[in-house]
């Protein structure tokens, strides 16, 4: 039942509404949302729930191929790179 729907009902019933009764009536769906938001929260901190993350995992393998454009490109000298490189197979 939609909140205009629902005044009308109590209206009906009730008799006309005053300004303090209309207030509470409309902010019942206002209360719900801020304790469930509320709920998310205290969950967050009492059970930590953390946000989901992507990691991201990069294979040796294109490591070194990032190694070698960046030894290409003369960001890095051909001694870093062998070391690195060597660093790299290990893990393989």
């Amino acid at each position: 039942m939609s909140e205009s729907r629902l005044i009308l009902t109590v209206v009906k019933q009730f008799g006309p509404l005053g300004w303090t009764e209309l207030f509470l009536l409309l902010s019942i769906p206002l209360a719900i949302v801020v304790f469930w938001a509320l709920l998310r929260v205290a969950s967050t901190i009492f059970w930590g729930a953390k946000p989901k993350t992507e990691t991201l995992i990069i294979s040796p393998l294109d490591q070194l191929k990032k190694l070698q454009e960046l030894r290409d490109a003369g960001a890095i000298t051909e001694e870093e790179f062998q070391a690195k490189k060597k660093e790299l197979l290990a893990k393989i």
